[in-house]
């Protein structure tokens, strides 16, 4: 007996049904092969694996045949039946937020953020299976009229949920549009169901292709036929050439994204480090230790105690906004100011050596700290210190300020919770678990309170899809995160998404209309033999130019260089970009193409492309008097005995992404009120100074000043003033001393100048009295005149070896103080 040959629809049912039955497996024994061997096959709920095994055997017994046993047809409508049913009682959980107790799932299986339902297919995947036994159950057989039309249309259903299923994943589309979150469909399954929706494409062609067509159906068919080709063609180009933009702008903006967190981490750090630093300076200042250490010796003085109270009430010229005096055995014996703690809705201690110290917010944050007063090693007292941090918040407000949903939030830890204080989002503090069931961290602040630095893509607790970048504060205990909503980060990209279909779309239609427009013709002249040829030549012509079509209108040069390096295709691109016409430069060399000096730079990656490697590489180029930044791809052409015929060559514009990128970095090395370097290129300035001046022994000076009543200015003019006068001195600072030299601000009214290249000392002193010449002149602020000044302390080096540059900025700094009490507006010579 002979047996029955297959078609091509049933290998394809054959390797879905393989592919659930093989899933099942791995679900009921949990085979550690297969989950190596299918990604994401660990994530799929049993339900799809055997809706999968059931339309497999659809697709590879139908239609029904003449000798087809009656167990075999009973199979086939319970399997239809259960691709009907299921999916829609899985469909009305999802719209009516039931459990129907159809969700199989291994026990213990916990609810996540990304699986809120563990064991219930996605919506997408409930529709493309409902869109399955729809068109199963009419494939039955061959049908006519509405029903012939109904499945056109659900194999057309389940070919395009499969495949935009497929590029949804791939492009992560739901990072760009919110709606398609409704794309949850793993990858395997959306493969599954692509080769599903082609088997029962290759169903439909199996009853109606072999049908006698009239010439209107064959223009019809071709037409349908060119719509798919043209479609996958450029959405081909389309998806590798977004990806490629997509990849290189998400690696770019995370890198400049972790870049701002850590240094602006870095500065809060500063910031809390600095104003500690004073409080405690306070509890060791002489004025401070003497009436305490007195009031320990004689409790009942009460000059002592008159003393202490105007020591509090002095206290608060020096920024504290409230103080409070405590005597050895706790008593207070002064207080001024207005202490909010323990009043504030949010505050979290600090991990500080030597003093107890917590960071409040109340309308803005303040910096509460308690610093023993300690007399020949004895307690002698204590110093309550209540200041408001305006630099912190002025910080965090830039941070938002950089972009409408833009948010930073500053947390610390609480057992199993994170704190954090008030944000754009959360008006009041918010408490938040740091780990979920499983053990594993919740949120990305979790990391950062565990002590690691990072970036990643998740969902806020709004829910809402975010960019994120976290890093500890060291060593305060707290952490810090910057999140940008993916809407705003992805705006650009999504109009270049919308752009980029409306173009493939407009390539499609006018493809089509221009096909259909010669497929008439083409089916007439057919009947003639003798110019069957001459259409099919003319049909070849149209393909070739529709493909250059496309070539031409890719914004990229896209170009075929044989063995012997000369231009054999290009596209229009190469005539816009550098003024090259395709005819002219089809046959030439790229040395004479691109000249001596860019052939050498790339001739390495040219030399290897000929040797049957894939290149990549970027460039910068000159084109047309126009600089661009390109992303170049050399991809071997390879003959069928082995050998390299040459390779294609595909360069795309990157400048807009670079140029984005190196703004970026500018913003995280420069500061943004005087355009100075800023704390963190002034330390790998002073790095290379240093490293320099040891290797040359070419002594080099560093001075560290600041502004001299600086505070004073800012609290009786105002901040808009205290920052005209930063951006003044900074621009005499830096006409002061020369362009090798380098200019930074610190923080607030802290200035720092490198001099490199001296003969001696006596150098760095005649550009300290130059900058004092300079500072001295009257500001001009509100067009009122005002008399600044400065104090510098210069720390001189000649390259000795062991000396870093801690060791410099220490000693500068001791010769500033040294200036200060000079009387200001001089300087001093570290010793």
């Amino acid at each position: 007996m002979k047996t029955p040959s297959w078609h091509p629809h049933q290998y394809f049912g054959l390797m879905v049904a393989a592919f659930g039955a093989t899933i099942i497996l791995r679900w009921i024994f949990q085979i550690e092969f297969i989950t190596r061997l299918i990604p994401y096959s660990v994530d799929i709920a049993l339900n799809t694996p055997m809706m999968l095994t059931a339309a497999g055997i659809c697709c590879m017994c139908l239609p029904y045949q003449p000798q087809q046993s009656r167990a075999l047809t009973v199979v086939i409508r319970l399997c239809i039946g259960f691709l009907l049913l299921w999916p829609a009682l899985t469909m009305i959980e999802h719209l009516f937020d039931v459990s129907l107790g159809i969700d199989f799932m291994r026990v213990p299986t916990l609810p996540t953020e990304a699986i809120p339902h563990p064991g219930r297919m996605a919506p997408n995947t409930c529709l493309a299976f409902l869109c399955v036994g729809t068109a199963f159950l009419l494939g039955k057989r061959e049908r006519q009229g509405w029903q012939r039309h109904l499945f056109t249309a659900t194999v057309a259903g389940v070919t395009v949920l499969g495949f935009s299923a497929l590029a949804g994943h791939f492009l992560r589309l739901e990072t760009l549009y919110r709606v398609t979150s409704f794309n949850s469909m793993l990858p395997p399954t959306a493969l599954a169901i692509s080769v599903l929706g082609t088997g029962l494409v290759l169903l439909h062609q199996h009853l109606y292709g072999s049908q006698p067509q009239s010439v209107r159906d064959n223009a019809r068919n071709i037409t349908s036929r060119t719509i798919v080709v043209l479609t996958l063609v450029a959405l081909g180009a389309g998806v590798a050439g977004f990806a490629v933009m997509r990849e290189m702008l998400e690696k770019s903006l995370s890198q400049n994204l972790l870049l701002s967190v850590t240094t602006n981490g870095n500065l809060l750090t500063n910031i809390l480090a600095d104003r500690l630093a004073i409080h405690k300076t306070i509890a060791d200042r002489p004025v401070v230790i003497a009436p305490f250490a007195a009031l320990m010796r004689n409790p009942h003085d009460q000059a002592t105690r008159a003393r202490l109270r105007q020591l509090a009430k002095n206290l608060l010229g020096v920024g504290p906004s409230g103080v409070r005096l405590l005597d050895a055995s706790g008593a207070e014996v002064g207080v001024a100011g207005n202490l909010l703690r323990p009043k504030v809705r949010f505050e979290h201690p600090l991990q500080v050596s030597g003093q107890q110290a917590w960071l409040l917010w109340e309308n803005g944050y303040l910096l509460h700290s308690v610093t023993p007063v300690l007399d020949e090693g004895k307690i002698v007292g204590s110093v309550f210190v209540e200041q408001r941090l305006p630099a912190l918040d002025k910080l965090l407000q830039d941070i938002r300020a950089s972009g409408p949903a833009t948010d930073v939030l500053v947390c610390g830890r609480q057992g199993d919770h994170a704190f954090c204080a008030p944000n754009r989002y959360y008006a009041d503090p918010l408490l938040t678990p740091m780990f979920r069931a499983d053990g594993t961290p919740a949120r990305q602040i979790t990391h950062a309170l565990l002590g690691e630095t990072g970036v990643a893509s998740a969902k806020d607790l709004r829910r809402v899809p975010v960019l994120a970048a976290y890093t500890p504060l060291q060593p305060f205990g707290l952490a810090l995160l910057i999140k940008l909503d993916a809407d705003d980060l992805y705006a650009p990209l999504r109009g270049r998404m919308e752009l980029l279909v409306l173009v493939l779309a407009a390539m499609v239609v006018i493809g089509t209309l221009a096909l259909r427009l010669q497929v008439r013709p083409l089916l007439r002249n057919l009947v003639h033999e003798q110019k069957r040829s001459q259409l099919a030549e003319q049909h070849l012509a149209d393909s070739e130019r529709r493909l250059r079509a496309i070539a031409d209108n890719m914004p990229a040069l896209i170009s075929y260089i044989d063995h012997e390096q000369i231009f054999r295709f290009c596209n229009k691109t190469y005539q816009d970009w550098m003024g090259l016409a395709q005819a002219q430069l089809t046959g030439t060399s790229m040395r004479q193409a691109f000249g001596d000096a860019v052939y050498e730079t790339r001739r390495a990656h040219i030399d290897k492309a000929l040797s049957g490697e894939r290149v990549e590489f970027e460039a910068e180029s000159s084109l047309q008097d126009k600089t661009r930044f390109l992303h170049i791809v050399y991809i071997p052409d390879f003959h069928n005995d082995g050998k390299v015929n040459g390779f294609y060559a595909l360069a795309t514009d990157v400048t807009e992404a670079k140029t984005l990128e190196q703004q970026m970095s500018r913003l995280a090395r420069f500061d943004t009120l005087t355009g100075l370097p800023n704390r963190y290129q002034f330390n790998e300035k002073l790095a290379e100074a240093i490293a320099r001046c040891q290797r040359t022994l070419s002594p080099m000076a560093l001075m560290f000043l600041d502004i001299d009543h600086f505070k004073a200015i800012n609290d009786t003019l105002g901040h808009a003033a205290g920052d005209a006068v930063l951006r003044e001195f900074s621009i005499r600072l830096s006409a002061s001393v020369r362009g090798t030299d380098t200019v930074a601000r610190l923080a607030g009214d802290e200035f720092v100048v490198i001099l490199e290249q001296l003969r001696n000392a006596d150098e760095a002193q005649l550009v300290a009295n130059k900058i004092l010449t300079a500072v001295a002149k009257p500001f001009f602020i509100n067009d009122a005149p005002l008399q600044v000044g400065t104090s510098i302390g210069i720390a001189y080096f000649n390259g000795d070896i062991g000396i870093h540059a801690a060791d410099l900025m220490e000693r500068a700094d001791r010769a500033l103080y040294r200036a200060k009490e000079a009387g200001r507006h001089t300087y001093r010579l570290a010793e």
